[in-house]
């Protein structure tokens, strides 16, 4: 790590090796400057290692405590002053953060209760970061790792009350103008708080139309295809670095839906109802959602949302029978009334009677 203090207002600022010589901003008063090629004498600090760590300044911010790690970043807690703590992303891989400047700022447009905020994007800093809301919550993942130790399965009402708002995060997401695709969604991407969730990282998702050109949090820093999302979660076209679109999402979302009704992946032909039998109508429901073939699909999240509630709440998806669906077409305004009135039943039967026997005294 090289560390350094900004000409300008001395804010100590600390970097990786690999972005020695960079130009870019200062974190705190953006005054333009040249990060060293070596290491400047700077007050020695017990117990330094070669990454970041607890107060440290990045930016405005201090360093609390690690949240975690990805292919793509670090996540730490962080302050400012007195302020409410913020978590905040830094890159791992510098160079190719820079290419998120022009889509970076689209992403305040996601303000919705179960997506977590991005409050700031700083990627021409020292060392460039993301500053997005902290949620102290717990991951869907580690919720199913813990089911998944303990032999047991969430209720399915806990299932459908988080699947449903997973469903209206990504929709929100895929309303936008043009549509922001996650492109990453999995487990570890939720996090739970009183039975709230929140999906994170949308703030490294894309917009539709610029995949070459977006980092997801699952890219390996040293690997040489920049390959999108998490494989396990990944559909086919996204596998094969195809064109995508809010399908690919859904699909993320049908094997999210399998995990937690069965703390499994979907893996070839095993649907839920094989390991959870309480989960077996929702089988259909995983199947279509996790199709080879986008076309054969839930074409949008609110047909997704549809299928989901129809096999959870079936009196209410349920469309309502006609009172005298043996008609094929409406009759004369004012007929179905006279012909429950039992009074004008009974004048019919009479006429009809007295008709037959007219016709049998002829004949």
């Amino acid at each position: 790590m090289l560390r350094f203090k900004c000409p300008s207002c001395f804010q100590k600022i600390k970097i990786r090796e690999e972005d020695a010589g960079r130009v870019g901003d200062c974190p705190k008063c953006r005054a333009p400057l040249e990060a060293p090629k070596v290491e400047l004498p700077m007050p020695s600090v017990d117990g330094i290692t070669d990454d970041f760590e607890p107060g440290d300044d990045v930016g405005e911010y201090k360093l609390e405590k690690l949240l975690g790690k990805g292919g793509f970043a670090q996540v730490w807690s962080a302050k400012k002053q007195d302020g409410p703590p913020v978590a905040i992303k830094i890159p791992h891989d510098t160079g190719a953060v820079r290419d998120l400047l022009n889509e970076g700022m689209q992403l305040r447009r996601l303000n919705h209760p179960n997506i977590v905020r991005t409050i700031d994007i700083n990627l021409k800093a020292l060392p460039p970061h993301i500053v997005i809301e902290f949620v102290d919550g717990v991951a869907l993942s580690h919720l199913i790792k813990r089911n998944k130790s303990a032999g047991e399965f969430f209720p399915i009402a806990f299932v459908e009350r988080i699947f449903l708002q997973l469903l209206d995060g990504v929709e929100h997401a895929h309303r936008q103008e043009p549509p922001v695709v996650h492109a990453d969604l999995k487990p570890h991407n939720v996090l739970v708080a009183d039975q709230i969730a929140r999906i994170v990282d949308f703030g490294l998702g894309r917009e539709e139309k610029r995949l070459e050109r977006i980092l997801s949090t699952s890219v390996h820093p040293k690997s040489k295809k920049r390959l999108l999302g998490t494989e396990a979660y990944m559909a086919p076209e996204q596998k094969k670095m195809e064109g995508t679109d809010e399908r690919t999402d859904i699909f993320s979302l049908g094997m999210m839906l399998q995990e937690m009704l069965c703390n499994e992946v979907y893996c070839g032909h095993t649907l839920p109802g094989e390991l959870n039998p309480l989960a077996r109508p929702l089988d259909g429901v995983v199947r279509k959602a996790t199709a080879a073939y986008p076309k054969m699909r839930h074409q949008t999240v609110a047909e997704l949302r549809e299928a989901f509630l129809a096999v959870l709440r079936p009196s209410e998806a349920a469309p309502e029978e006609p009172a005298d669906s043996f008609e094929e077409s409406p009759a004369p305004a004012g007929s179905r009334a006279l012909w429950r009135d039992p009074t004008m039943l009974a004048a019919a039967a009479i006429v009809g009677g007295l008709v037959l026997a007219a016709v049998f005294a002829v004949l």
